[in-house]
């Protein structure tokens, strides 16, 4: 099955069987990190995401932007370099996501 998938499917599946996830469960989305895109895992993982409707947002290649970034003192959002951009793409992608769930937690009855 796809427990043995990868670690990833195993930590999903431990955090949606964990007792406090099931009192209350939140949206979950996956981000790759540094994951190879073209491997036979990669491609289990993306189905077992797609079977539980888990959004997968991005995959963060491993790149040396992120220690060129620190050893700058800035964000890669910083750096204006065209291989900047498609990392840039992939974070955008994330605080997209994290925008929408705060604005559908805000939307939520009861929400103080």
């Amino acid at each position: 099955g796809f427990a043995a998938a990868a670690p990833a499917t195993r930590f999903l599946q431990a955090v949606m069987l964990s007792p406090a996830y099931r009192r209350r469960p939140r949206r979950l989305a996956v981000i790759a990190n540094r994951a190879r895109e073209r491997t036979r895992m990669y491609a289990q993982l993306q189905t077992f995401l797609n079977s539980l409707k888990i959004p997968f947002l991005t995959t963060l290649r491993d790149t040396q932007l992120y220690v060129q970034a620190t050893g700058l003192g800035v964000g890669i959002a910083e750096i204006d370099d065209s291989q900047a951009r498609a990392d840039q793409e992939h974070w955008r992608r994330v605080v997209e996501w994290i925008e929408v769930q705060k604005h559908l937690i805000r939307a939520m009855p009861g929400w103080q």
